[in-house]
C-alpha cells in the first residue's frame, strides 16, 4: 500500500480523481433533475400493462388540471376574488405568448362562470335546478363553495410543472389570498377573514405530482449526503490516514 501511495502515483491519482469529478456531478444533477413521478417509467417497455397504459392514453387523451379555492370562496363573493384570479391567469399567459413563452393555461374555468354558461344554455331551468346538477363539479354541496379549475395547456414535468403552480400561487398573492409566505408582498397584511387567514387551497394531479417530486428530491438529497458521509467513514476506518 505505501509503494502504490508514494510521491511518484500521488499525482497520477489526483489527477484521475480530478478527471472523475465532473462527472460525478453531473450525473447526480441529471438524477435529481431525471426525478420526477411519471406512471409511464413505472413499468417496463415489455409489460402488457405499459401496452394497455399507451392504447388508453391514445383512444382516451385528457388533461391535467389545476384546482385552486379557499374558505370563503363562494359564488356569491361581493369582492369577485375568484373572477379576478382567473382574468389575471389568463392575462399571464397573453403577456406570455406576446413574448414567445410557452403558456402555461389552456383554459381557466370558475364555478360562477360555469353556472352562467349552464343557465345560458338550459334557459328552461330555475337557478336551482342548475346548482342541482352542477352539484359536485364545481359547486359545493351547500350551492355556495366553488373554486377554479385551470386546464394546463400541455404536459409539465418537474421543474416547468412547479413553475405552473407557483404561478397560480403568485396570482393568489396578487388577488388578496395567501398562495405563498415566500412570495407574499413584504410589508402587507395577511389577509384575513373571521379571524382566520385567507389561505390558497390547491388540488389536481399537477399538485400531487409535484409534491411527490419535491419530496422525491428532498430524499436523493438526503440519501446523498449519508452516502458521502458514509464513504468518508469507510475510507477512514481503511486508511486511518487523513492524506489517503
Amino acid at each position: 500500500m505505501k509503494r502504490f501511495f508514494n510521491s511518484r502515483n500521488s499525482l497520477i491519482i489526483l489527477a484521475v480523481l480530478m478527471f472523475s469529478l465532473p462527472f460525478i456531478g453531473i450525473g447526480s444533477r441529471d438524477a435529481l433533475r431525471k426525478n420526477r413521478n411519471d406512471v409511464k417509467t413505472w413499468l417496463p417497455d415489455g409489460f402488457q400493462e405499459t401496452a394497455d397504459y399507451a392504447w388508453f392514453e391514445e383512444h382516451f387523451p385528457h388533461d391535467q388540471f389545476i384546482l385552486a379555492s379557499w374558505d370563503g370562496c363562494t359564488l356569491d363573493d361581493p369582492e369577485g376574488t375568484l373572477d379576478n384570479m382567473a382574468r389575471k391567469l389568463l392575462a399571464r399567459d397573453e403577456e406570455a405568448i406576446d413574448e414567445g413563452k410557452k403558456p402555461y393555461f389552456k383554459v381557466v374555468l370558475t364555478g360562477k362562470e360555469l353556472v352562467k354558461q349552464t343557465e345560458e344554455r338550459f334557459d328552461d331551468l330555475s337557478r336551482q335546478q342548475v346548482l342541482e346538477r352542477l352539484e359536485g363539479s364545481l359547486i359545493g354541496d351547500d350551492h355556495q363553495r366553488t373554486c377554479l379549475v385551470a386546464t394546463l395547456a400541455d404536459v409539465f414535468h418537474g421543474e416547468d410543472l412547479a413553475a405552473v403552480i407557483q404561478c397560480v400561487k403568485n396570482t393568489a398573492n396578487d388577488c388578496g389570498v395567501l398562495g405563498d409566505r415566500k412570495t407574499y408582498p413584504k410589508g402587507q397584511l395577511l389577509p384575513v377573514k373571521n379571524g382566520k387567514v385567507v389561505e390558497l387551497h390547491l388540488g389536481g394531479p399537477p399538485v400531487d405530482n409535484a409534491a411527490i417530486d419535491y419530496e422525491g428530491k428532498r430524499t436523493l438529497i438526503r440519501l446523498a449526503g449519508l452516502s458521502f458521509a458514509i464513504g468518508l467513514g469507510l475510507s477512514w476506518l481503511c486508511f486511518r490516514s487523513v492524506r489517503l
